[in-house]
């Protein structure tokens, strides 16, 4: 699916509203909002969804060897956020060595469910994990990697006390990268 329209919002939503293939490219010239379910179905297979602005998954999202998403700017309509996973979104890559690739200029909030052998983060400003209400789980089996950037609050990577970070494989790495001040929140 592409949106052809720079102000056009593409949607994948509604009960019932799923996509399930090999290989699943989604982009959009605006912002990307995946609330239904999207299924990379096989060994090899890919989900990669791309937005000119804001994405949001609301959602599940999986595949087996790779989620990579990438987003533009945030418009003057999504508040400085990029990338948004809703407490009801998933993202999986369930194969052995799956990724988990999420990255984009302006801020994450991260409040659902991440699991892969590999999970990186990046984002040139402020990676939120937690809203502080509902538990928010991220596993990686061989690599956990959160990079946060400069932020006008001065915390370039959040940690909500309901956030839940945690890598499960023997010798597995968990990374917090900062770009400028990076602390636990108070409380």
């Amino acid at each position: 699916m592409r949106s052809t329209s720079p102000l056009r919002k593409t949607s994948l939503s509604g009960l019932g509203s799923h996509v399930r293939r090999k290989r699943i490219t989604v982009a959009a010239t605006g912002d990307l909002n995946a609330l239904g379910a999207i299924h990379g179905t096989g060994a090899a297979s890919t989900v990669s969804l791309t937005s000119g602005q804001n994405t949001t998954v609301g959602g599940p999202v999986e595949a087996a060897a790779s989620v990579v998403v990438g987003t533009g700017p945030a418009g003057s309509d999504d508040g400085d956020v990029s990338f948004e996973l809703t407490p009801s979104g998933a993202i999986e890559a369930y194969g052995i060595a799956g990724s988990v690739t999420i990255s984009g200029p302006d801020d994450a909030r991260v409040y659902g469910w991440i699991d892969a052998g590999r999970v990186a983060l990046t984002f040139t400003e402020q990676v939120k994990l937690g809203n502080g209400t509902a538990m928010c789980t991220t596993t990686a089996a061989e690599r956990l990697e959160v990079t946060g950037g400069t932020d006008e609050t001065g915390v370039s990577v959040f940690v909500n006390t309901v956030a839940y970070l945690e890598t499960t494989g023997a010798g597995a790495n968990l990374v917090l990268t900062e770009r400028s001040a990076w602390r636990w929140p108070a409380g």
